[in-house]
């Protein structure tokens, strides 16, 4: 399955009928989002497995917020890192295409990884503590 996750869709299937314009305009117009590399790699999996649809429709809910500017999202340098690992070109392109949505974007820096260093010791692998980092970082 081929999904452009540069053209956002709206999804059509049950649970999203309740979001009518009228429910996405009450979103704070200040809500950001950070969104880890499995999200974005989510519609490219085997969408017959019911719990990889759903988190599939999901995410291009989100990504349809974003690409209408209602919500915002964050980008981060280790989402560069890893995309530019992804050995599938139309995924990698796909990916980096969309973070030209980021409104805001979080480089490396000593004061995020002082921030990460602190949570360390909570058992949370290390790619994943910057990502935390970078999304806190991003907001305060």
């Amino acid at each position: 399955m081929s999904l452009h996750l540069s053209e956002p869709r709206h999804p059509q299937g049950k649970g999203f009928s309740r979001w009518g314009e009228a429910e996405i305009s009450k979103l704070p117009h200040c809500m950001k989002i950070y969104l880890d590399n499995c999200c974005y790699n989510r519609p490219f999996d085997d969408q017959t497995q019911f719990r990889i649809s759903l988190e599939t429709q999901c995410k291009l809910f989100i990504q349809t917020l974003i690409a209408d500017g209602k919500v915002e999202l964050i980008w981060s340098y280790i989402l560069s890192l890893e995309n530019a690992k992804n050995p599938y070109e139309n995924k990698r392109l796909s990916i980096l295409h969309f973070s030209e949505y980021a409104k805001t974007k979080v480089l490396e820096s000593e004061v995020l990884l002082k921030n990460a260093y602190k949570i360390a010791g909570s058992g949370i692998k290390s790619a994943d503590l910057l990502h935390i980092a970078c999304a806190v970082g991003a907001v305060f």
